[in-house]
């Protein structure tokens, strides 16, 4: 019996408990996304978190934040309740339940001990030297080396919970053994830096004849693989100041993408890249962009594909597959010679369609992914993201016209302005991005309201109708880069109008081609 159900309900964040394993995006009160219950390519997925309830409004489900646990996960109503309770690090007052806290604490004696250990293992340490590492690295990242004679650091009570994560494992005969023994080990920090399980590699200097690579602790209360992202504590206030993420492979990969400049880089654990990564990430900021960099043997290219079809249905266009300009086989190996790497980017929307159509063999195959992809685009109620859409199949010579998009794009015009105004008026950020890329002359009839938000001075009326007019909206941030771009291609434009009426040949052949040059160069 739970004795303090009540007050859990109470300092449940529906918004926080969902946002775990879907990419919520805002939606003017609500958030929203694809619902997890049903296939669907347009969001009809719903969480208020003012009544703390969701609901789909194509297949009907609901409830709160303990209901979708339950249904997501496929849990009865007590398992439901405990993983909301251990999600949020809340404890639950029942008979027999243990602090979440001891297994942080078990957890970090273990990772004190493999750390103390490493430094017994000379030819560890220069292999991992080797690698590009060093010492200070050692401690930073949190690498050790198990030792066969764990259990002998901990009581018995501690024993008991080595075994319930995983890192014991007691012999018919009652003898302790430890699976990971003589591997070198890699602490996995959750969100808020506790150490929630280990990772641990093999060597050149043990027998590790016919076993994996990599083993992993084991599902427990605090791991939770599918969720889990190396590297996220550290990573975190970087992707929020970038608003950039870097997906690797490996946790070397990620210790090598920090040595060597990219701090905002984060892995997953030994499972595919999947939408509670992804919802992870979007956690950390608003309108992140991701860049996934795989290896580029068979099985990094099929993890790219199939973590850019994700990112294309979840809508996260703005994200690249990034894939890096050396000859080499992954991160590691720029690492150890000290090589920053630089990378080559293909836009999500253009990976995904290409790769895929070459990966169809047959012309039927291809037609059908094709209809699919434009029923897509015709669904896409956001119009950024419709008309990027539409470009990128043109840009593959692909014939696509949608004569409803058209007729938005015509209503559009004259909301783009007013939308990237009340942006300006409610976030600084965006405010910065205009003054950076835009001039006031190109905001047309309203360059006096954007200087007026330049200066910090009294609002204008129009200002102020905007401000209270909730026919407008301000854009999501990831749309900003779009409407920014909008705005100085419609001012080139009127501007290359008013040559062609002038008959200005010099002022045309320049705008012409700054208008070309423009459209090869992605929003973003």
């Amino acid at each position: 019996m739970i004795s303090n159900l009540e007050e859990l309900k109470e300092k449940i964040d529906i918004v926080e408990v969902i946002g775990r394993f879907v990419p919520l995006k805002k939606d003017g009160v609500n958030y929203t996304c694809c619902c997890p219950f049903h296939e669907e390519k347009t969001p009809s997925f719903k969480v208020n978190p003012n009544k703390q309830i969701y609901h789909c409004f194509a297949c009907g489900v609901g409830g709160d934040a303990i209901k979708f646990v339950q249904e997501y996960k496929r849990l009865n109503f007590q398992e439901a309740v405990q993983e909301v309770a251990d999600l949020l690090g809340l404890e639950l007052k029942q008979a027999g339940n243990n602090a979440i806290a001891e297994y942080f604490a078990v957890n970090a004696k273990v990772n004190d001990i493999c750390l103390e250990n490493l430094r017994n293992a000379p030819q560890v340490v220069k292999y991992l030297k080797n690698r590009g590492l060093s010492e200070a690295d050692f401690e930073v990242f949190d690498i050790g080396y198990i030792p066969q004679d764990l259990a002998r650091h901990f009581s018995l009570e501690e024993i008991n919970k080595l075994i319930e994560i995983g890192l014991l494992y007691r012999n018919s005969n009652g003898s302790l053994f430890v699976p990971l023994h003589d591997r070198i080990s890699f602490a996995i920090r959750n969100f808020t830096h506790k150490i929630v399980g280990f990772s641990a590699r093999t060597h050149p200097y043990c027998n590790f004849k016919n076993s994996a690579k990599y083993i992993n602790s084991k599902q427990s209360r605090i791991f939770h693989k599918s969720q889990l992202l190396y590297g996220i504590s550290f990573a975190k206030r970087h992707i929020a100041s970038s608003k950039e993420c870097y997906v690797v492979e490996g946790f070397i990969d990620v210790i090598a993408m920090h040595k060597l400049g990219f701090k905002n880089t984060i892995a997953t654990c030994g499972t595919a890249f999947n939408t509670q990564h992804l919802s992870a990430i979007n956690r950390v900021c608003d309108g992140v962009r991701i860049h996934l960099c795989f290896d580029k043997d068979a099985a990094g290219e099929k993890a790219s594909l199939k973590g850019a079809q994700m990112l294309f249905f979840q809508g996260f266009l703005d994200s690249f597959v990034a894939k890096v300009n050396a000859k080499c086989k992954d991160l590691g190996e720029l690492l150890e010679i000290g090589t920053p790497p630089t990378f080559k980017k293909t836009a999500i929307p253009q990976y995904y369609i290409e790769e895929s159509l070459n990966n169809l063999q047959s012309a039927k195959e291809k037609d059908n992914f094709l209809n699919d992809i434009k029923t897509h685009i015709n669904a896409q109620k956001n119009f950024f993201q419709k008309t990027l859409l539409m470009d990128t199949l043109r840009e593959l010579g692909i014939p696509f016209v949608s004569q409803k998009s058209v007729r938005a794009q015509e209503n559009y015009h004259d909301l783009t302005p007013l939308a990237l105004l009340k942006s300006c008026m409610q976030d600084e950020n965006v405010l910065n991005l205009c003054i950076n890329y835009l001039e006031p002359i190109e905001f047309g009839r309203f360059k006096d309201d954007f200087i007026a938000l330049f200066r910090n001075s009294a609002k204008t009326e129009l200002l102020q109708k905007i401000s209270i007019d909730e026919n407008i909206k301000p854009l999501e941030f990831k749309d900003v880069r779009f409407g920014i771009f909008e705005i100085k291609q419609r001012f080139l434009k009127w501007q290359l109008q008013q040559a062609k009426f002038k008959g200005d040949i010099e002022a045309m052949l320049r705008l012409n081609q700054t208008l070309m040059q423009l459209k090869t160069i992605k929003p973003f």
